[in-house]
C-alpha cells in the first residue's frame, strides 16, 4: 500500500515537472525560433566558424608580417656587410678594428634603420699575404666581416610563439683587393700658433693642436706600414721656411734669381730677432725668388736659396724649433724622433710644400701623396722696408706673398703631373675663408680638400686623403 502511495506522489511530481518544462519552452520559443532560423540560414551559419577561427587568421597574419620583415632584413644585412667589406678595402684600415667596426656599424645603421641592435660587436679578421712578382709592390688585403643583430618582433604573438621578443639574424661577407705600395709625406705646420688648444670629443684632456696631430700620425703611420711593407713615409715641418736636416741651414726650396748673392744687414744697421731684422729677410727672400724656375725645378736638386741658420730670425725655418724633415722611412722607428719636435715660428706653407715635393720624389713607389696639414693662412703676408734712404714719414710697405705667387705661377699643377696628388686639411680653421689663398679652388681642388674642428674630423680626413681610388671585390665567403 505504501509503495502505490508513493508511486503516485512521484508520478504527480513528474507531471509537474513536465508542466513546468513545458511553460519554460513555451516562454523561450521565440529565441529557439530566432536560433532554429539562424541555423537554417546558410549565410548566416558561416559567421560562428569565422568568428572561431579568427583569431587564427591574425596569428598567421602576424607571423607572415614578422617572417617576412626577418627575410627582408636578413638580405638587407647581407647588402650591408657587402657594401661594408668593399668600403674597408677602399679605406684600407688594416688592423684599426675601432675604426673598421665603426664603418662596419654605419653601414648596417643606414641599410637596416635603428630598429636592430648590435647583439655582439662586428668581428672582423684582417689576412694579408705579399705578392713580390708584381711590377709594383703589392699586397693581398682581405677583409671578412662577421655580424649578428637584434631584430625586435612586430607583434607580441610572434614574442609568445618563439618565446623571444627579437629575432636574431646573422650574416658573413668578404673581400679582397691588391693594396699597392705608396709614398706619403705630410707637410706639417710648426708655426707658434700649432700650440693651441685642440678639442678631443673622446678625450677631457685638452692637448696641443701640434701633441693631437703628432698622436693621430703615429696612429696612421703604423696602419700605414701593415698595409704594405713597401710603402714610405716622409716628414716636412715648416714654420716660415724650413731648414736642413742637419740643422745647420735655412734651406728654402725656391730657385733664386742670382746665384751667390749676399744679402748684408749689419747689426750696427739692424739688430738681430728685431721685428725690422725679421722683414728685412722676408723682403730680401720675396724678393729674390724666381717663380717661374722654382716651379720648373720642382723634384730637383738644382741650387735653392740657402742661409746660415744662425743669420736668420727667430721666426724664421724653424729657428725656435728642433724640427727638421725627414726622408722617406720603411719603418716606423724611423719616424720616433718627431715626438719629440717642438713648433715654433710664423708660417709660410709653401715653404713646406716644396721640401715635401722634393722629399717625395725620391721615392721609388708610382703612387705619392702628399698631405698638408696647417692651421692658417700664412703670416705675415706684408713687410715694412726698413731703409735710410726713404724719407718719407710714412711706412713703406711691400708685399710678402710667396705662397700666393707660387700658387698663381702653377705649383699645385706641376707637383700634380710631376709628383703626385695633393691634399690640404685646414686643423682648426676655414682657408677658404681668407682671401690671400683658397687651397680649395687654387691648388688642390674641392674633393682633395678637408677641414677639421676637432681631433676625430682631423684622422677622419687624414684617413680620407688615404683611400685609395680603386676599391676591392666581393669574394665568396667560406
Amino acid at each position: 500500500m505504501t509503495n502505490v502511495i508513493n508511486n503516485h506522489i512521484g508520478s504527480i511530481i513528474y507531471a509537474k515537472k513536465e508542466i513546468l518544462l513545458l511553460n519554460r519552452l513555451e516562454k523561450n520559443k521565440p529565441l529557439l525560433n530566432t536560433i532554429l532560423m539562424f541555423l537554417e540560414n546558410k549565410k548566416g551559419g558561416i559567421i560562428i566558424p569565422f568568428f572561431i577561427s579568427l583569431p587564427f587568421f591574425i596569428a598567421i597574419i602576424m607571423l607572415l608580417f614578422d617572417f617576412t620583415q626577418l627575410i627582408n632584413n636578413k638580405i638587407k644585412l647581407s647588402d650591408a656587410l657587402e657594401q661594408g667589406a668593399l668600403a674597408l678595402t677602399a679605406e684600407n684600415n688594416a688592423k684599426n678594428d675601432t675604426r673598421n667596426n665603426e664603418l662596419i656599424s654605419a653601414y648596417i645603421n643606414f641599410y637596416l634603420g635603428h630598429r636592430h641592435q648590435l647583439t655582439q660587436y662586428n668581428n672582423i679578421t684582417v689576412n694579408y699575404q705579399q705578392n713580390p712578382d708584381r711590377l709594383y709592390h703589392t699586397q693581398l688585403s682581405q677583409y671578412h666581416i662577421d655580424a649578428n643583430i637584434e631584430q625586435p618582433t612586430l607583434f607580441p604573438f610572434t614574442s609568445l610563439l618563439i618565446d623571444h621578443d627579437n629575432f636574431i639574424i646573422g650574416g658573413s661577407a668578404a673581400a679582397i683587393k691588391d693594396v699597392p705600395a705608396m709614398d706619403v709625406v705630410f707637410v706639417t705646420d710648426f708655426s707658434g700658433s700649432m700650440e693651441g688648444d685642440f678639442h678631443n670629443p673622446d678625450d677631457p684632456e685638452v692637448l696641443s693642436k701640434l701633441d693631437e696631430l703628432k698622436r693621430i700620425f703615429f696612429k696612421i703611420a703604423d696602419d700605414i706600414y701593415t698595409a704594405n711593407k713597401d710603402s714610405t713615409i716622409s716628414f716636412s715641418p715648416f714654420s716660415w721656411g724650413t731648414k736642413s736636416a742637419d740643422n745647420k741651414k735655412c734651406s728654402l726650396h725656391f730657385m733664386p734669381k742670382e746665384k751667390n748673392k749676399i744679402y748684408p744687414i749689419p747689426s750696427n744697421e739692424i739688430e738681430r730677432n728685431t721685428e725690422a731684422h725679421q722683414e728685412k729677410y722676408m723682403i730680401a727672400i720675396t724678393e729674390n725668388i724666381d717663380y717661374l724656375a722654382t716651379i720648373e725645378n720642382i723634384g730637383t736638386n738644382n741650387e735653392k736659396i740657402v742661409i746660415p741658420l744662425d743669420h736668420v730670425h727667430d721666426e724664421l725655418c724653424l729657428y725656435s724649433s728642433n724640427a727638421y724633415p725627414i726622408s722617406l722611412a720603411k719603418d716606423i722607428d724611423d719616424l720616433n724622433v718627431i715626438k719629440t719636435m717642438n713648433e715654433g715660428g710664423s708660417t709660410l706653407v709653401s715653404s713646406g710644400i716644396m721640401q715635401g715635393a722634393d722629399l717625395l720624389m725620391d721615392g721609388v713607389n708610382h703612387n705619392k701623396l702628399m698631405i698638408i696639414l696647417s692651421d692658417g693662412h700664412d703670416y705675415p703676408t706684408t713687410a715694412v722696408v726698413h731703409d735710410k734712404t726713404i724719407t718719407s714719414a710714412k711706412e713703406v710697405r711691400v708685399n710678402v706673398d710667396i705662397s700666393r705667387q707660387l700658387v698663381q705661377h702653377g705649383m699645385c699643377k706641376k707637383i700634380r703631373e710631376t709628383v703626385g696628388r695633393i691634399v690640404f686639411i685646414g686643423i682648426g680653421y676655414n682657408p677658404s675663408a681668407n682671401h690671400y689663398i683658397n687651397w680649395a679652388e687654387d691648388c688642390v681642388d674641392t674633393e682633395n680638400f678637408y677641414l677639421a674642428m676637432n681631433t676625430k674630423e682631423l684622422e677622419d680626413s687624414i684617413r680620407s686623403a688615404l683611400v685609395s681610388d680603386k676599391v676591392g671585390t666581393n669574394t665568396p665567403v667560406n
